[in-house]
């Protein structure tokens, strides 16, 4: 994928440990990834994003909707086999993007989950942001967060910085994109959610 995604310095590492100590509570967070044939790079790229996230996840939840792309499976088996962190289910047959959500958030634990595509990056501090925001408001349900692209050298672009909540401006505009899942008779993508389990 080119250099690697958003690197901490040493020092802003040792900062973001050193105030994860300070929580009160420590939210434990699981990854949920819906996967349908991506290219083995960027699914690689993906957990490896997960797996690089400075404070301590749950568990990465990837369910496969029967991908037929060759290298996928080996990719997910070589990752789980890495990280005892990492659980993978796969589809029989291809469903559809509800069901493979819920196939994946099936093998979640923890406080919440935060849903991933399967070809997105995580920047190493991301869940961070996420913990400290549910340390200082425990009562939260739903998080959203700011979002880029990034392209195959690693450089960003088309930033997409969202606005503080708003209850009237949210009945016409997703914050939560890329995730998807739940009603699975709808048989179509619908936008969810970082949310309480």
């Amino acid at each position: 994928m080119g250099k690697e995604f958003l690197p901490l310095s040493t020092a802003a590492r040792m900062v973001l440990l050193s105030r994860i100590e300070r929580f009160g509570s420590k939210p434990l967070i699981s990854v949920v990834m819906p996967s349908y044939n991506i290219e083995p790079e960027y699914l690689g790229a993906a957990i490896e994003s997960v797996r690089r996230q400075s404070i301590r996840i749950g568990k990465l939840c990837i369910s496969d909707d029967a991908s037929t792309l060759a290298g996928v499976r080996e990719c997910l088996e070589a990752h789980a086999s890495q990280d005892p962190r990492i659980r993978v289910t796969y589809l029989s047959k291809n469903g559809n993007i509800c069901v493979n959500s819920n196939s994946a958030l099936a093998l979640a634990t923890g406080d919440y989950v935060a849903f991933l595509d399967a070809d997105d990056l995580l920047a190493e501090d991301a869940l961070f942001w996420v913990a400290q925001t549910v340390a200082a408001h425990p009562d939260v349900d739903l998080i959203y967060t700011d979002e880029d692209k990034v392209d195959k050298t690693g450089g960003r672009f088309d930033p997409h910085f969202k606005t503080a909540w708003n209850p009237a401006l949210m009945l016409s505009q997703n914050a939560f994109f890329a995730p998807r899942g739940f009603p699975p008779q709808h048989g179509r993508e619908s936008r969810p959610i970082q949310a309480r389990i």
